[in-house]
């Protein structure tokens, strides 16, 4: 009783506490990918360093962007969490897998190289492409957001990553690949706020290649996770309902989640 009358002691005082976190910075490697409605990097961690310690387990059921499991892991701790969102769950898995640097820097390079030799080559029927790759439907929404020629440059890039076996620098590499298409409005698409999930399409919007600025993107992340060196925790990223937890009870020190904006953001668009 006195353990958890002292816990809601530090709690409290943490809650008095001015949390706006003005002028701090966070790690690099929460900027891997945009996503809606991310709670900042500073207010999980003043709770899990307050009310844990090295070793314990901290659970957010619905880890969005991962900003917890990965605060956790960055303290030591073991970060757990589940999400049903597919891109959340990639997400969170590239920023807090232990990725093999050496072979996924050259692994990109060659999707990069490949990429730009077809795409100069034109050595690839972009149309037969797409209707195997996604079929009509989606093949139609590709051609609604995206210029002729940035749709040839990303169906170069999704040829390359699509052949890499190593499974978690597949998924890295896919994480950098909807990174810049998923952005508050400077991706390769001509569609602005896509972060928002509020999509709107501007014609006359200037958009990079495609190609260099995946080449671009995914040097920047790899170079944020090379500086963070050997995490002395761990995260477990689990693709589930949080309204059924794999886990035993009692088996969990803290809880740090931030519900999601049901009426605000339409997160699976």
């Amino acid at each position: 009783m006195k353990t958890v009358t002292q816990s809601k002691r530090r709690l409290l005082d943490l809650l008095r506490r001015d949390l706006s976190f003005k002028g701090e910075t966070s790690h690099p490697a929460h900027n891997t990918h945009a996503f809606a409605a991310k709670f900042p990097s500073q207010l999980p961690r003043v709770f899990i360093e307050s009310l844990t310690k090295p070793g314990d387990v901290v659970l957010d059921p619905m880890f969005g962007s991962g900003t917890a499991l990965l605060e956790a892991a960055l303290m030591g701790r073991i970060g757990i969490g589940t999400d049903m969102d597919i891109l959340a769950v990639k997400l969170s898995r590239a920023k807090t897998c232990a990725l093999d640097l050496l072979l996924a820097r050259p692994t990109i390079n060659q999707v990069v190289s490949h990429a730009t030799f077809t795409y100069r080559s034109r050595t690839l029927n972009i149309e037969s492409f797409l209707q195997k790759t996604y079929g009509p439907k989606v093949t139609a929404f590709i051609e609604y957001w995206f210029r002729k020629d940035t749709i040839e440059q990303l169906a170069c890039l999704v040829k390359e990553i699509r052949q890499i076996t190593h499974p978690a620098v597949r998924n890295f590499c896919e994480v950098i690949f909807s990174s810049i298409i998923v952005t508050k409005s400077g991706g390769v698409s001509i569609a602005r706020d896509l972060a928002h999930s509020r999509p709107h399409k501007d014609e006359l919007k200037k958009v990079k290649n495609a190609i260099e600025f995946y080449a671009e993107k995914a040097d920047k992340t790899l170079t944020a996770m090379e500086k963070l060196g050997g995490v002395p925790g761990k995260a477990v990223v689990i693709r589930g309902d949080a309204r059924s937890l794999p886990l035993a009870k009692c088996s969990v020190d803290l809880i740090v989640t931030s519900p999601p904006y049901a009426n605000a953001i339409d997160y699976m668009r």
